[in-house]
């Protein structure tokens, strides 16, 4: 077994994840990634990572965000719906 020391990214992971999959088959995927959790959980730890009530505040302009959204994605489903626009435009 090969071992490399290097950071790995998200995109790192995915392919590391995906590769472990079609090789070793879903157990053995789902075996290394709960190993990866863990160590990920061990070293967050030691590195003093952690998350608090304070870092999830909900922004104050968190619901006119979301009923501009909303009124967006209306229009949009009106005008697809009138033919206005095409279903890739839609998206």
């Amino acid at each position: 077994m090969t071992f490399y020391n290097k950071v790995i990214d998200k995109g790192a992971l995915k392919k590391l994840i995906s590769k472990t999959f079609s090789q070793e088959g879903s157990a053995r995927c789902a075996a290394v990634c709960d190993q990866l959790k863990t160590m990920g959980f061990r070293y967050a730890t030691k590195a003093a990572v952690s998350i608090s009530v304070e870092d999830l505040k909900v922004p104050p302009r968190k619901k006119s965000m979301l009923a501009e959204a909303e009124s967006t994605i209306k229009s949009t489903l009106s005008r697809y719906a009138n033919g206005e626009i095409t279903e890739v435009e839609r998206f």
